[in-house]
């Protein structure tokens, strides 16, 4: 494939071609334009979970129809799906709300506006913010680094290399 460097066993593709790709769906993209496509009738039980407050519909709640994952606790909340990553998430009085925490972000929004996400997303670009292309930990050929503090002047990384990998 042109447009394509191997680096171990990394593949990274041409970034100016990967940029001119549409935001597109396969669906839309590829499925609808071929005639080259076959469709066979398949009862998987699949479920298109295409936002946060979807995997409150295919993972298991609690008695106040909470899904609660990682470290949550939580005092008189109902509806809402609660997804902790790196740290202890505490919620009060929410009901029906998606609360999403990972080492890059806090995400809060009622369920039925989480794919308003799109949104922060753009504001985000448009304010050139790093969170659109760097997440606190980034994978490299040799292990990854984590970025533990920045400012101005300096960045401080915790670097985790691979056993017989090197920089």
């Amino acid at each position: 494939m042109v447009g394509k460097q191997t680096d171990l066993d990394f593949t990274r593709f041409d970034e100016d071609a990967f940029r001119a790709c549409l935001s597109d769906s396969i669906d839309y993209a590829v499925m609808e334009k071929t005639d080259q496509a076959a469709v066979v009738p398949l009862d998987a039980g699949w479920s298109d979970v295409g936002c946060w407050s979807s995997l409150s519909d295919v993972i298991p709640s609690d008695d106040k129809g909470n899904v609660l994952q990682g470290d949550v606790l939580t005092v008189d909340c109902r509806q809402s799906f609660v997804h902790a990553s790196s740290r202890l998430v505490a919620a009060i009085g929410l009901e029906g709300y998606c609360v999403v925490e990972t080492k890059d972000t806090v995400f809060v929004a009622p369920k039925d506006r989480d794919q308003d996400v799109k949104q922060i997303v753009d504001q985000l670009k448009q304010l050139n913010r790093q969170e659109t292309v760097l997440h606190r930990r980034v994978s490299r050929p040799w292990g990854a680094y984590e970025s533990v503090d920045q400012g101005a002047n300096f960045q401080v990384k915790r670097l985790t290399v691979r056993p017989a990998a090197r920089l």
